[in-house]
């Protein structure tokens, strides 16, 4: 028989959804790795998402709210009514909306550990004093707050006002492993119907506004001048594949992009090129650059959140400003044509990626907080 104070933890988690951003995938990562500490829930508040049946393989039970715009408090009762089903040990909430209804269907449901973890920021960062004041009262409850990055948990405090708290930096992590393996050139190349030989920039990301993919569009058209033969991959899914072809036809480096969609081998993918781009507007600890860096990736990005946290310029890869084209194909041409500072800084990248974030690290950091709330052991 189990003492009761050595049962898995009971983790409810809530989110948007479980589509295949970084928050979503460290929630499927920690529940599967972690199946024999952990019995895991998920609440959707908008939809289940792409990543849905990969949570429910590893025992993951979910839950969808289906939110409406603005504010719904019908989230309230219906947040309330699964977490006396579920009846977690703690509520772990990603971002800040969902955190902002699981306090308040805890409140109602008399229920008190809360963990907030603030994974990243939009852009422009304006918080309205509605909300700062919401923030004030939220304070009351002594929820633990984590930041996956400095500049999230700087955010929290100049914007959101929450302060007169520790907020615990948990980073990001990756399966730095997963991406031991041979390089499979040939491979990708095949694929994209060029040769082998040919300069290969891939960027991993969602097709939003936010990512900016404009930018690295024009940063790799300049770049093409000089290394007419290069090519640039984008690996992610959404609204903006339309505008990104249109602007590559307008510069007329429509026939060295290559629009891939959403992929299940990024790691092959990653390591079959050679230069990582990401030209975000907003990022806080990206999961791409992390699993670039763990590919032995050189990076090229934007000096935007907490990318200069990561990323460390001109040892691992070179930075830019936001939205600045021109910085930005003077990095790409860089290391396009360089291949021994290209092969330094992914080196350095990847021994950085191993010894400061490791997905095995940040699992530890979140089970422990899980077992300080609870008082359950291992």
């Amino acid at each position: 028989m189990i003492a009761a104070n050595t049962r898995p933890i009971h983790v409810l988690h809530v989110l948007h959804s479980l589509g295949g951003g970084g928050a979503e995938r460290i929630v499927c990562d920690l529940a599967r790795s972690r199946a024999d500490q952990l019995h895991t829930g998920v609440i959707c508040l908008d939809d289940t998402g792409r990543l849905a049946p990969e949570a429910r393989e590893a025992g993951v039970e979910i839950h969808c709210t289906h939110r409406r715009g603005g504010l719904d408090l019908r989230q309230v009762s219906r947040i309330a009514g699964h977490i006396r089903s579920f009846r977690p040990d703690v509520i772990h909430a990603h971002q800040y909306t969902p955190y902002f209804y699981a306090a308040m269907a805890a409140t109602a449901t008399g229920f008190g550990r809360i963990i907030f973890t603030e994974h990243g920021r939009h852009y422009p960062d304006v918080v309205s004093p509605a909300r700062q004041m919401v923030n004030q009262l939220l304070r009351l409850r002594r929820d633990r707050v984590t930041a996956v990055c400095r500049f999230a948990a700087d955010a929290l405090r100049t914007h959101e006002r929450i302060a007169g708290r520790d907020i615990l930096i948990i980073p990001n992590g990756t399966p730095c492993g997963t991406f031991d393996r041979q390089p499979r050139r040939q491979w990708l190349a095949d694929q994209l119907g060029v040769s082998a030989d040919d300069p290969i920039c891939i960027q991993v990301a969602r097709l939003h506004p936010v990512k900016d993919h404009a930018t690295s569009v024009r940063a790799f058209a300049q770049a093409r001048e000089q290394f007419p033969t290069a090519h640039l991959v984008l690996v992610g899914e959404g609204g903006e594949a339309g505008r990104i072809e249109n602007l590559a036809r307008q510069l007329g480096v429509a026939d060295g992009l290559h629009m891939l969609g959403a992929r299940d081998d990024v790691a092959d993918l990653l390591t079959a090129a050679d230069v990582f781009v990401l030209s975000s507007l907003s990022e806080a600890a990206s999961l791409s650059i992390l699993e670039a860096m763990s590919a032995s990736l050189p990076v090229v990005a934007t000096d935007v959140g907490g990318n200069a946290e990561i990323v460390r310029h001109g040892h691992t890869g070179l930075l830019s400003g936001r939205g600045d084209a021109d910085a930005m194909a003077a990095n790409l041409l860089t290391l396009l044509g360089d291949a021994a500072q290209r092969r330094r800084m992914g080196q350095a990248g990847r021994s950085r990626a191993r010894t400061l974030y490791s997905q095995t690290r940040m699992h530890d950091a979140f089970v422990a907080v899980y077992r300080q709330l609870t008082g359950i052991l291992s």
